[in-house]
C-alpha cells in the first residue's frame, strides 16, 4: 500500500512537471524563428532603401556599407532561423527525440522512506548459524564449563540439559552469555560428592521458546525434569574426574 501511493505520488509529480515543460517549450522552440525573421527583415530593409532611396546609406570612408550590411543581416537571419530545424533533423537521424524522457530509477520506496530518489539498501538478516558444543577433555569435574558456537534463532533461548548416563533425569542449566557467535555456560554440576569418578554423562545444547524459558528459569537448579525440554540441537559424553570441588 505504502509503496503504491508513493509511486502514484512520483508519477502524478513527473506528469505535473511534463506538462509545465511542455507548456514552456512552445515559445522557447518559436525563438529561434522570431529572432531570425526578424534579423533576416532587417536586411532586407535596408538593401530595399538602398536600392530606393538615398535615405539610407552607410559608408567608411569610399566604402559604401549598406548593402553588404543588409545582405548579412539576411544572411545571419537565415542561419538562425534554420539552425532548429538542423537540429531537429540530427537528432531525428540518431534516433533520438528533443522530448525524449531520461530513464527513470526502479528505486520503490518503502513506507519508511519519504524520498523516492534514496535508495534504499536491500538488507536480509543472515541466517543464524548452527549451535555446537565445543569438544572437552574428559574426564571432567563436578563443577565444569562449558563453550561453544552458533546463534540463538529468534524468541528462542539455548540451554544446556545434563543427564547422568545411568539415570533418567535431567538437569537444566541456562547459557550465560551469546554473542559473536560463541556462547558459555559456567558453573555446569555433573553429579554430586559421591558421584564415582568415570560416571558417564551427557551434555544436550537445547532450544526453548521463550514460554519454556521462563518456567525453566523458575525451577530450582537442582530440581530435575523427567524429559528433554524444546528442540534438541548437539550433545556431547564426558565422564567425571575425581576432582569434587564445587560440588
Amino acid at each position: 500500500m505504502g509503496t503504491t501511493m508513493v509511486e502514484w505520488a512520483v508519477g502524478s509529480s513527473s506528469s505535473r512537471i511534463r506538462r509545465e515543460s511542455e507548456s514552456l517549450k512552445g515559445p522557447f522552440v518559436l525563438a529561434p524563428y522570431i529572432i531570425g525573421a526578424i534579423v533576416a527583415t532587417i536586411g532586407l530593409v535596408l538593401i530595399f532603401l538602398r536600392k530606393t532611396t538615398d535615405l539610407v546609406n552607410f559608408r567608411y570612408g569610399d566604402v559604401e556599407l549598406t548593402l553588404p550590411a543588409g545582405l548579412f543581416l539576411v544572411i545571419i537571419g537565415v542561419v538562425i532561423t534554420l539552425f532548429p530545424i538542423g537540429v531537429q533533423y540530427y537528432t531525428n537521424t540518431k534516433g533520438l527525440s528533443p522530448s525524449q524522457n531520461l530513464p527513470t530509477s526502479t528505486i520503490q520506496a518503502t513506507p519508511g522512506n519519504t524520498d523516492p530518489n534514496v535508495p534504499i539498501p536491500a538488507t536480509q538478516n543472515p541466517a543464524p548459524s548452527p549451535i555446537k558444543i565445543d569438544p572437552v577433555n574428559t574426564p571432567v569435574p563436578c563443577r565444569s564449563k562449558f563453550t561453544g558456537t552458533g546463534d540463538e534463532p529468534p524468541d528462542h533461548k539455548l540451554w544446556l540439559v545434563i543427564q547422568q548416563i545411568s539415570t533418567p533425569k535431567y538437569y537444566s542449566k541456562p547459557v550465560t552469555s551469546v554473542a559473536d557467535h560463541k556462547w558459555i555456560a559456567e558453573n555446569v554440576i555433573l553429579g554430586r560428592k559421591n558421584t564415582p569418578a568415570g560416571s558417564g554423562y551427557m551434555i544436550y545444547a537445547v532450544l526453548v521458546d521463550d514460554a519454556t524459558d521462563q518456567l525453566l528459569k523458575q525451577r530450582p537448579p537442582r530440581e530435575s525434569l523427567e524429559n528433554i525440554p524444546g528442540r534438541q540441537v548437539d550433545q556431547i559424553q564426558v565422564s567425571r574426574s575425581r576432582d569434587e570441588n564445587g560440588c
